[in-house]
């Protein structure tokens, strides 16, 4: 077995880099954490979703009108240069 120690600058990227690894099935044991206690979703989806809800700005796309129109002009622009 190989020791690997990490340290990281908060406890959400703490929460993180676990739930990461989890889903990579690696056998874990983890000592002395001082984080905030997030849930852990079990599946995939829930992790997805969570991260989504936690970092998603709702007017990231707010300035689109026409969204066909936005991914032609944007296709256009890579033709011509």
């Amino acid at each position: 077995m190989t020791t690997i120690k990490i340290s990281v600058k908060s406890g959400s990227d703490a929460n993180f880099l676990i739930r990461l690894l989890k889903s990579l099935n690696l056998e874990l044991k983890i000592e002395n954490i001082n984080t905030e206690k997030e849930l852990v979703p079990e599946n995939q989806f829930e992790n997805i979703q969570q991260i989504l809800e936690k970092h998603a700005d709702p007017d990231l796309f707010k300035d689109i009108s026409d969204p066909v129109q936005y991914q032609k002009d944007l296709r256009d622009e890579w033709k011509t240069s």
